[in-house]
Order: C-alpha cells, then structure tokens, then sequence
C-alpha cells in the first residue's frame, strides 16, 4: 500500500515540475540568445549528437566511464553515489571549465567555439541517455520514479550549465536568468490554475 501512495506522489510531483522545466528551459535560451556566436556553436553540438546519436553510434562506453568517475569519487557518500552522475554531466562541466581556465586564467584565444561545440553534444548525451538509463532502471508501467528523476536531472543539469556559463561571460547573467525561470514558472502555474477554475 505505501508503494502505491509512495508512486502516486511522485506521479503529482513529476507533473507539478513540468512548469519548472518550460521556465528553465526558455529562460536558458533566451539567456543564451545574448551570446549569440557561443549559442550557435552550442546549438550545432546539440544538433550533432542527435544526428549521431540517431544514424550512427551511441557512444554509451564514454557515458559509462564518466558515470564511473562521478560513482568513484562520490562512493563515500551512500546518498550522493548513485545520483550524482546522473545529475552531473561531467563532460559538460569540463568544456566549460576548461573554457574558463583557458580564457580567463591563460588568455587563450580560438578554442571558445569548439569547446562550446562539445558542451552542446556533451550535455545533450548526458541528457539522453540518463533518461535512458534511468527508464531501463524502472520496472514499473507507470513508470512515476522515472519520470520525477528525468525531470529533476534536467533542471540541475540546466542550473549547472548556466551557472557555468555565467562564469565564462558576462552577457549571461545567472541571477537574471534564475529570475526569469521562477517568472515564467509562476506564468505557467498561474495559467493551469485559471484553466482548473
């Protein structure tokens, strides 16, 4: 009985988030809009991975090893183990570190696009096949564990990423799109409530 209760409540929290992922998710682009030369390169990483991800290779091992590494490092701490990696995308968080560094630190010029490239296809791997592996995870037909998590990876992955990218330029502001996330949220929230009315 507290099974059923316990998938019931994930049921209804997965969907009262959906708004949070629509906010998220436009703030970050229309954030991201503003460095438009960054945005283009990191769209034609998104656009890469799927068309390879789709027609010709999944490349599930590197997936793997980088969920090893975040596994490995996190395994002293039972709760943070087997969530981290599927909340990190460690691929992702290196490009822009490493954008950083090499920007910032070492005053390297010629490399932003590229890495920005390989955030794009990095954090679109993360993104599908997390999704993947926690789908294979769940038994259940209504599958109410997945389903909470995928959205809740998703919304850390893009806090992450902004956050990152807030590091690495000053046209993205963190704060702003934070701002913008809750706004549109509450829009979103505030227009199924009118509908339910």
């Amino acid at each position: 009985m507290s099974e059923a209760i316990l998938k019931i409540i994930k049921c209804v929290a997965a969907f009262a988030l959906i708004p949070v992922v629509v906010g998220v998710a436009k703030s970050f682009h229309a954030e991201f809009m503003d460095i438009k030369h960054m945005y283009a390169a990191f769209r034609w990483g998104v656009a890469t991975y799927l068309f390879v991800h789709l027609f010709i290779y999944v490349p599930q091992g590197l997936y793997n090893f980088g969920q090893k590494v975040f596994n490995d490092i996190f395994r002293f701490v039972p709760v943070l183990g087997g969530t981290v990696g599927s909340m990190v995308p460690l691929y992702t968080t290196l490009s822009l570190i490493v954008l950083y560094l090499g920007t910032t630190l070492l005053n390297v010029r010629g490399l932003e696009s590229t890495l920005m490239f390989l955030a794009g296809l990095t954090l679109t791997m993360h993104v599908i096949l997390t999704a993947q592996e926690l789908r294979e995870e769940d038994a259940q037909v209504i599958k109410a564990h997945y389903f909470l998590m995928v959205i809740i990876a998703f919304i850390v992955n893009i806090l992450l990423v902004a956050w990152l990218l807030d590091i690495n330029y000053t046209k993205f502001a963190f704060p702003h799109f934070f701002k913008e996330a809750v706004a549109q949220s509450k829009l979103i929230y505030r227009d199924v409530f009118d509908v339910i009315r």
